[in-house]
């Protein structure tokens, strides 16, 4: 017995020494007094019976342990790759569930702002850049980015302001823990020679333009541009002018009312050019 347990049998000797040493330990703590207890020994004894298998079952746990902490370490990382998280909060901003200020909604304008960043963020930016990357020199490397595209200066710190307000929405969820990327962001003061050229037509140019003589959506695209011209309005508020956009003063005055989408706020134009008119009966 001796030599068998100390050769092939040497695990189950083992096993027989843990057996014996648990009995004694339970009786020596007092918790097998009768037959009732019976239940406690059998556990204790299944325990050890069945090592093997438990064991199995614990390196099976710790294996799943080990790699539900690398997906969650992948996860992590995925959120904090810039690329990522912008996209995931552009579909909030679209759908409406990630808001501004105190639960206002991101207008069409702001929308497409965000949009057209994405464009060359994507462009500058690899997929696997993270919060992390972003120092004074990624950020200068950005601006020069942009410089290079000959932008205006107000274009560029337009989209300089876009990364600074995404860093700085990815640290309020908890995901930026990178305090350089929230500072390194600087707008430039517009030069003067640098402002953009206004353009605009003059009263000449503009009776041209509606005398011309156009077909199709070329005719449609001076029309509904004549009445930007008219009422004075942005883009978003003009071209989706209809019929209940017309209206009247107490006093007669004709008047193109509406709320501007850009800013929310109610305007009502007064009709200078019966012109106007013509265009809407067309």
């Amino acid at each position: 017995w001796n030599k068998f347990i100390r050769g092939e049998g040497k695990e189950l000797g083992a096993k027989l020494n843990r057996v014996s040493q648990t009995i004694d330990m339970l009786f020596a703590e007092n918790k097998l007094k009768t037959n009732d207890d019976k239940s406690i020994l059998e556990d204790a004894l299944a325990k050890i019976a069945n090592n093997e298998a438990i064991k199995a079952k614990e390196e099976i746990k710790e294996r799943r342990r080990k790699v539900q902490e690398l997906t969650n370490a992948e996860n992590l990382r995925k959120q904090k790759r810039i690329v990522h998280f912008y996209e995931c909060f552009v579909n909030g901003i679209v759908a409406g569930d990630i808001r501004y200020g105190k639960g206002s909604k991101y207008t069409k304008s702001s929308i497409q702002i965000w949009k057209t960043f994405g464009r060359y963020l994507k462009e500058f930016c690899s997929e696997d850049k993270t919060f992390d990357d972003v120092t004074r020199q990624f950020a200068d490397s950005f601006r020069q980015f942009l410089e290079n595209k000959h932008f205006m200066e107000k274009t560029i710190n337009k989209y300089v302001t876009c990364f600074r307000k995404l860093c700085n929405i990815a640290a309020e969820e908890g995901i930026n823990k990178n305090a350089v990327s929230l500072k390194v962001w600087k707008e430039r003061t517009v030069k003067g020679t640098e402002v953009k050229a206004e353009v605009y037509l003059t009263e000449q140019e503009i009776d041209a333009l509606y005398a011309m003589k156009l077909f199709g959506i070329e005719e449609a695209v001076r029309d509904v541009f004549f009445l930007g011209v008219c009422s004075g309005q942005r883009v978003s508020d003009y071209a989706s002018l209809n019929r209940s956009n017309f209206n009247k003063t107490d006093k007669g005055t004709d008047i193109i009312c509406l709320y501007q989408t850009k800013t929310g706020s109610y305007v009502e134009v007064p009709i200078v050019d019966e012109r106007v008119f013509e265009i809407c009966e067309k």
